[in-house]
């Protein structure tokens, strides 16, 4: 586990809604980037049913469509504390983590995407994906006296997620 990320291989959510997901009416546009509220899906009744003792709000889910012509450009999430990215098309690429957040040349950590994963929102990322569509679901955390070392140690000790793979799949 590194200051940056935390991979989580057993965090599986059936995907298969996707295939069939209107994407004609997004909830939420930020910079080019459409977002799907999908947390009323039946599938991910798992998120909802999360630890609330650990948050001072829900967490929220998204289906989050970047469109070819956009950038995600680097930024720290101000609103969320963390949160987890399943990747879906593509499903690898790489998030890359900055010391500065106005210099693209302070690269502190790369992250190669293989599975969902945890970030450390705090710290200045972005993906260089400038004319590549991505499609992927975030799934944002508000965590009660919150610190990446919390966050860290309850991933390593699921604690956040007290089930695994088999209850977190979802149909």
């Amino acid at each position: 586990m590194s200051e940056f990320t935390v991979d989580l291989p057993h965090f599986v959510i059936n995907t298969a809604f996707v295939d069939t997901f209107n994407f004609s009416k997004p909830d939420n546009i930020w910079h080019g980037v459409h977002n799907y509220d999908i947390n009323q899906l039946p599938q991910l009744s798992c998120i909802r049913n999360m630890k609330s003792n650990l948050f001072y709000k829900q967490p929220e889910v998204w289906l989050t469509h970047k469109l070819p012509e956009y950038q995600i450009d680097p930024h720290t999430d101000s609103n969320r504390d963390t949160v987890i990215v399943i990747p879906l098309q593509p499903k690898s690429y790489d998030l890359i983590f900055l010391q500065d957040l106005g210099n693209l040349e302070s690269e502190v950590f790369r992250h190669t995407y293989k599975c969902p994963a945890l970030l450390n929102a705090k710290i200045p990322h972005y993906v260089d994906d400038k004319g590549i569509e991505r499609l992927f679901i975030q799934i944002s955390f508000y965590i009660k006296d919150y610190s990446w070392s919390k966050v860290k140690e309850w991933a390593k000790n699921e604690k956040l997620f007290d089930n695994r793979q088999q209850t977190n799949t979802v149909a």
